[in-house]
């Protein structure tokens, strides 16, 4: 006794483990896709509202234009990284230049102090052919003292030779590392010049290719700064969606619109279903048939998806007829009504549905046949005359006009046809109710 009794223990645990894991992965799987869904609707529908040049947007145009903007933005990201490059090769260059520059500047300072030396060390000597060293170039002066040391250079005791000799040699030496420092300020500051001159280039092709970026969102330049500020924030957004949640977000967004109602039909179905399995299984302490685990969502969702194309054909109305058709889309929001409301409520809806069906299908039987045009006088009007009426239709206006006036019904093919021409349903225009007969 005790056995059985932890069996059925087990069992129930065991049966209420799976019924929760099935709620949860069923409540989890349906409200990710109706989040998804639910928000790509709400994002096609304010597409809508942006325009350029007249023209709606749609996803795909958006898209399209996202897929060029994408390949802009990379051309101008490598443009950008071969500037920062350039500046940062520019920026060491000219330092390099600059440090030359200084190099020479020292250079050159201890050159004129040597040459000043062996100038004044030569001075003291007659005769000394320097008056005025400021009068010659520099290559004139090297060559002077050249010669007035080879001059000298016999007539002088040793010591002086050799003091005339170091300074000569550390004149030499200050000359040949002042023109080594000229020659590569020079190479310095051609290569800067070059790096600059690129610099610019490369500047100049980053503006360029900046340009062409806002082309494509703009490509006549008549649109409002407002309105290029907006379709910027497009691009943001659908940069941010096709990351987000590993696509799936960008994937339904770009779906057809009417694929995109259907799938948001059934999974509220589902969800509606979901919703009532929950509710009667913590009611009713357990769910009476496993099956309905299974079957009951997929109830909903079929019944959801039927009790939408009821309310599109214009079948079954609940709301304004008017939203219903092309002109206004639906809200993704009363889509989501309908779905869930048909899964909670599948077994009141398959009714609905069967008492639709039942009444349409007597009504079918009841136009098969002649009525009389109780309402047509009345939509007739100066746009719409018996003369246009005949001309459509290809009846006698004489037999029209007995129409009009109820002296004979209406055949079938001719109300429906009226009914078209008038824009009216034809409920209005016609009864099986005859004429009352005038004494």
């Amino acid at each position: 006794m005790g056995n059985g009794s932890a069996g059925n223990t087990l069992k129930a645990t065991t049966g209420s483990f799976f019924a929760v894991s099935w709620f949860v992965l069923l409540f989890f799987a349906t409200i990710v896709v109706a989040m998804v869904t639910l928000s790509a609707s709400q994002l096609q529908g304010r597409l809508l509202s942006f325009s350029r040049a007249d023209t709606p947007f749609s996803v795909w145009q958006v898209e399209r234009i996202r897929k060029q903007w994408n390949v802009q933005q990379a051309a101008i990201t490598r443009q950008a990284d071969k500037v920062v490059k350039q500046r940062e090769v520019s920026l060491e260059i000219e330092t390099s230049f600059r440090e030359s520059q200084t190099k020479y500047i020292i250079l050159k300072g201890s050159y004129e102090s040597s040459r000043d030396e062996i100038v004044a060390k030569l001075r003291l000597f007659e005769p000394l052919p320097f008056v005025q060293i400021d009068d010659l170039d520099d290559q004139e002066l090297r060559a002077k003292i050249d010669r007035t040391i080879e001059d000298l250079s016999p007539k002088l005791l040793a010591p002086t030779r050799k003091a005339v000799d170091d300074l000569h040699t550390a004149y030499l030496k200050a000359l040949r590392e002042q023109d080594d420092g000229l020659r590569q300020a020079q190479i310095a500051s051609s290569a800067a010049g070059v790096a600059n001159s690129t610099l610019q280039q490369e500047e100049t092709i980053l503006a360029d290719t900046e340009k062409k970026i806002d082309e494509i969102i703009n490509p006549d330049g008549q649109m409002k700064v407002a309105d290029v500020t907006r379709i910027y924030d497009l691009m943001s957004e659908f940069a941010f969606i096709e990351s987000f949640a590993l696509g799936a977000l960008y994937k339904f967004a770009i779906l057809p619109n009417e694929f995109l109602i259907m799938v948001l039909v059934i999974a509220m179905g589902i969800l509606g279903s979901t919703l009532q399995l929950t509710y009667d299984y913590y009611r009713a302490g357990g769910v009476p048939q496993t099956s309905q685990f299974l079957l009951r969502p997929m109830l909903g969702a079929i019944t959801a998806l039927v009790l939408f194309i009821l309310l599109k054909a214009g079948v079954l109305v609940i709301t304004d007829s008017a939203k219903l058709g092309e002109v206004a889309p639906l809200s993704p929001f009363f889509i989501a009504f309908v779905g869930i409301v048909s899964g909670f409520l599948s077994e009141n809806a398959l009714e609905t549905v069967r008492s639709v069906g039942q009444s349409w299908f007597r009504g079918v039987g009841r136009d098969q046949k002649p009525r009389w045009a109780s309402g047509l006088k009345q939509h007739l009007s100066a746009t719409k005359t018996i003369a246009d009426l005949s001309a459509k239709t290809g009846v006698d206006a004489t037999l029209l006009e007995k129409w009009i006036n109820e002296e004979v019904p209406v055949p079938v093919d001719m109300q429906k046809l009226i009914a078209v021409w008038l824009d009216k349903d034809a409920r209005t225009l016609f009864t099986d109710v005859p004429p009352a007969v005038t004494t």
